[in-house]
């Protein structure tokens, strides 16, 4: 019995430690520009146009193999809607400034210029926001978002799926990524509720990788 849990023991061992002898570590820099959008329960006045914005993020990527992997970030985002009149008389820009971190599943395919795909959850918290109102023959007015007067949720979580590349670039990796993301909680907090408002949208972001371990079978192969 003691033979069998030793055995069973060195078999689990042996497994994590080629597990972990595969691992690669990197982390980067990305930028791009969100194109973002409220998705409303019911309709309202005005037509919807996507709110462009920045967005900029710290991927720490974990590679278990060639393949597989995981992806996560410490991402800056700006979210929110563009609503403007049939008439083009009026417009409102609404821009919440959110602290977001995703943790996605990632896919890599091909050998060199690696073809990338993940998909996860997100959490984010909102910072600030500002809303900018235009009305024909009267200056531009913008004001601050106040959470609790304004009955704004701060805080957004959701789904993600990303389609991008990963081109080598010396010992690095140029990364271009196409990500659209789904917010499920609702952005008003008003009660009752009636309309209710989830953040959706598409980012584009170019960025870099690092390498910050190399795995345990290239390190041999350099020493030799």
């Amino acid at each position: 019995m003691k033979k069998s849990k030793s055995f069973l023991f060195f078999i689990i061992f042996f497994q994590s430690a080629m597990l972990l002898a595969q691992i690669q570590t990197s982390i980067g820099l990305k930028a791009g520009v969100s194109l973002a959008q409220w998705q409303m329960s019911e309709p309202i006045s005005g037509s919807h146009r996507n709110a462009k914005g920045f967005t900029s993020s710290v991927p720490i990527e974990i590679m278990f193999n060639e393949k597989l992997g995981l992806q996560t970030e410490l991402s800056f985002i700006q979210k929110g809607t563009f609503i403007e009149a049939i008439d083009n008389t009026w417009s409102t820009k609404i821009t919440i400034n959110y602290l977001e971190i995703p943790v996605l599943a990632k896919l890599c395919l091909g050998k060199k210029i690696k073809l990338a795909i993940n998909t996860g959850p997100f959490l984010g918290v909102a910072l600030n926001g500002k809303v900018i109102n235009t009305e024909s023959h009267y200056p531009t007015r913008e004001s601050g978002i106040d959470f609790e007067r304004d009955k704004v949720n701060r805080v957004d979580a959701g789904i993600s799926m990303g389609l991008g590349v990963k081109i080598p670039v010396l010992n690095s990796f140029v990364t271009l990524e196409f990500r659209y993301a789904y917010g499920l909680v609702d952005v008003s907090t008003e009660i009752p509720n009636s309309v209710k408002v989830n953040n959706k949208g598409l980012n584009i972001t170019v960025g870099f990788l690092v390498p910050t371990k190399s795995k345990v079978g290239e390190m041999k192969v350099e020493n030799k």
